[in-house]
Order: structure tokens, then C-alpha cells, then sequence
């Protein structure tokens, strides 16, 4: 029996390549909640799915073959919406991310310059520097996921609730809050796997500021998605979904949360990580900074110490494979993922397997992230609802509550 916990973007996929090797009265997938679960970092209005990974060629074939599989879903369900990426810079050098992107791509994707588009007017006059990949998009990350496991719920068993729930996994197998079962233990589950084994030394819970606008309709937000010197700022967003929302997040070192092992989006933002928002729409989005904020979520990734994910069997019991630390950039491989996580489990070696390999912390550090401090939520004021009004800021700071 494979048995695999979490139903997210690692579990789906890891699914829908083993129907294609083994019996699927053979595989039983196991999550706390229903699937999408609400929580998930997987479960939000959209991700980028971009082939753009600078100079990484494993990440950037992964994310072409993916993009492949997204097209051909979309005949079935509009899931992937090729808008075209923004990677905005102030100006480009030879090593970084956004001009080793377009070396690594010229021959694969549409590319072209940045321009003022509508939108992105003042976020091109900071950052007059980049390119556009016509060849990229967004995807509504809840809807693939509902998707993806309409494809496989009608032919696998699948427990979800109190039988769904894992509470301690076994040397052959797991036990959940209901029964027990045997067989090979295929780990998705995310910022919530450290509740089930110790892996302190190899992944980190990070809580990562989100916020949605919903502005009248005489506001024209950006019409594709951009990217703002993402390795340096952090700041990206999207242009409005279907309901007008307009989303802005930040990949940065984000937030712990010593105090709770198990994380929740529903966790106030920071007060200084809304201001960091705030601060920045002031010279790139001055628009967005007349809005209130619709609302606002923290999306927990599972990091790495390096931004690779880990795909590996457990050193202390082989019975177990990991299939985790997405690192905040696991979603837009949902179609092919799994197949990684196959390899694995069949004792399949490939480069991709040897990349995601079982590692302990070393010199490398994950490039691809804003160059902040992490802290901890223990240490930081809360966001009230005082702060997600346009009239609490003003000049850099915000205005008395008296």
C-alpha cells in the first residue's frame, strides 16, 4: 500500500503519477481536512507558473514540462492564465536573476523589454530595467487544485476529517485519529509535516504576508502579472481575478511561529510587514495606498534552508518518503511534481532526485529571497482593522487611532 498524507500540491501530483505504475486499489490518500483544505498554502485565489529561474536549468525544464500539462488541463478546466510575467529591475547586470532568466530562455519563450504598461506605470518609472515573458501566467491555485483531485477521487480511496487526520506515523505505516494502517508512507503535508517527524535541522515553517485589494471598477490594476527586483524586494502581485480582486505578496524570510507548531492563515499580519507593503506602493503603486485592504492572509511555506525542495526517503526509517519543503515555489510544477516523488519511492535515480536529495545545512543559503531578518510572530505587534484602512497611513508612517 502507498500511503500518501496531504492532499495539497505534492500529495495531488504524487497521486497522479503513481496511478500511472501501480493499482489504484493500492494507494489511500490521507488529509485533516477537506480537500482543498482552507489552510493550505496551495489554497489561494492564484500563483505565478513561470519557467523563469535565472540560471537553474532543472527548475527551468520542470516549469516548461509543467506549463506543457497546465495547457492541456485547460481544455477541461480554465485553470492557467497565460498573461505574461513583468520581472521588473532597476537595471539589469550580467548575474542577476532577471538577465540570467533571459540567457537561459531566449530560445524557449517570448521574451521582450519592459514598458509602461496600465497598472504598472510608477513600477516602471522606478524600475525602468527587465523584460517580459509573454510565455508565463498566473493559475488559480484553488481551482487546480479542486481539478487535480476530481481526476483522482473517483479512483482511489481517499480519507479526509477525523479517518484523514494523522497523528503519528509508524515503522511500517501510519496511525490516524480513527485506525491504522501498513505500508509505504509518502509524506505531503507541508507546513505541518514537522508535527509528525523531526525535522528541525532540514525545514522551517515561514508565515509569508498576503493582501487583496478589491477596488472600485474605475481603478485599472495591472493587466499581467509582475515581479518588482524579486530577489531584492521581494514584491510581486497579480492582475484582478475573476471577482476583482487584486492580490500583493512578498517572498521573503517571513515569520516563525515558536509558540504554535501547527501554523494558521488565519494569523494577524504584522503591523511592520504591512507597513513594508505600504511603504513600497508609495513609489511603485500609489493607487493601491487610496485602497483599504479587502484582506489579508499569511501563506506558511515549508523552507528549506536552501529554497530546493526535498524529495528524499527519511534517513531514520526508509519506509518513509518526504515529498516536501516547497519553499514557496513548489505550485507551479503541481502537473509534473510527482513524478519526482515517484522516482523516489521506485528507487529511481535522476538529476532531479539527486538535487532534492536528503541534505543538512550548509554554506548555501536560498538567493531567491528578499535579504531580510526572519523573526518570529512572538516578537511583533498585529495588524487591527485600524490598519487595513487607506486612512491610516500617510508620509511613511501610520496616523493616531485617537
Amino acid at each position: 500500500m502507498f500511503l500518501v498524507v496531504g492532499g495539497g500540491t505534492f500529495g495531488l501530483s504524487t497521486v497522479l503519477h503513481l496511478l500511472k505504475e501501480v493499482d489504484p486499489k493500492d494507494i489511500v490518500l490521507f488529509d485533516r481536512s477537506e480537500i482543498p483544505a482552507p489552510d493550505a498554502s496551495s489554497t489561494d485565489i492564484n500563483k505565478i507558473v513561470r519557467p523563469d529561474y535565472g540560471d537553474d536549468i532543472i527548475y527551468t525544464r520542470l516549469a516548461l514540462d509543467a506549463q506543457k500539462v497546465f495547457r492541456v488541463w485547460n481544455e477541461d478546466s480554465l485553470v492557467y492564465h497565460e498573461t505574461g510575467v513583468a520581472f521588473f529591475n532597476p537595471q539589469m547586470h550580467r548575474d542577476c536573476f532577471e538577465a540570467q532568466s533571459v540567457e537561459m530562455l531566449k530560445d524557449k519563450c517570448q521574451l521582450g523589454p519592459v514598458k509602461p504598461m496600465q497598472g504598472l506605470q510608477e513600477l516602471y518609472e522606478a524600475m525602468p530595467d527587465g523584460y517580459i515573458n509573454y510565455n508565463a501566467g498566473w493559475a488559480d491555485s484553488g481551482k487546480t487544485i479542486q481539478f487535480m483531485h476530481s481526476l483522482v477521487k473517483q479512483k482511489i480511496k481517499i480519507l479526509t476529517g477525523s479517518e484523514g487526520t494523522v497523528i503519528r506515523l509508524t515503522n511500517d505505516g501510519l496511525e490516524t485519529k480513527t485506525g491504522s494502517y501498513k505500508g509505504s508512507v509518502i509524506l505531503c503535508s507541508g507546513a505541518w509535516s514537522r508535527s509528525l517527524l523531526d525535522l528541525s535541522d532540514v525545514l522551517v515553517a515561514t508565515g509569508q504576508p498576503v493582501i487583496h485589494f478589491n477596488p472600485p471598477k474605475t481603478v485599472i490594476g495591472p493587466q499581467m502579472v509582475w515581479t518588482a527586483n524579486i530577489t531584492k524586494t521581494g514584491f510581486y502581485g497579480f492582475p484582478s481575478n475573476k471577482d476583482g480582486l487584486i492580490k500583493v505578496a512578498k517572498h521573503s524570510a517571513g515569520y516563525t511561529n515558536n509558540l504554535q507548531n501547527v501554523p494558521s492563515s488565519d494569523t494577524p499580519l504584522p503591523v511592520e510587514a504591512l507597513l513594508h507593503f505600504r511603504r513600497f506602493f508609495d513609489k511603485c503603486f500609489p493607487y493601491l495606498n487610496q485602497l483599504d485592504i479587502a484582506k489579508t492572509r499569511m501563506c506558511w511555506y515549508t523552507d528549506t534552508f536552501d529554497g530546493d525542495f526535498l524529495i528524499t526517503r527519511y534517513p531514520s526509517n526508509p519506509n518513509i518518503v518526504l515529498a516536501t519543503g516547497g519553499s514557496g515555489h513548489a505550485f507551479k510544477f503541481a502537473p509534473v511534481i510527482g513524478r519526482i516523488v515517484v522516482d523516489v519511492i521506485m528507487n529511481r535515480t535522476s538529476a532531479e532526485t539527486q538535487k532534492f536529495g536528503w541534505r543538512t545545512q550548509q554554506s548555501k543559503s536560498d538567493c531567491a529571497r528578499a535579504p531580510e531578518p526572519r523573526k518570529d510572530l512572538g516578537d511583533v505587534s498585529f495588524c487591527t482593522d485600524f490598519h487595513l484602512k487607506a486612512s491610516s497611513y500617510s508620509n511613511g508612517t501610520w496616523t493616531s487611532q485617537l
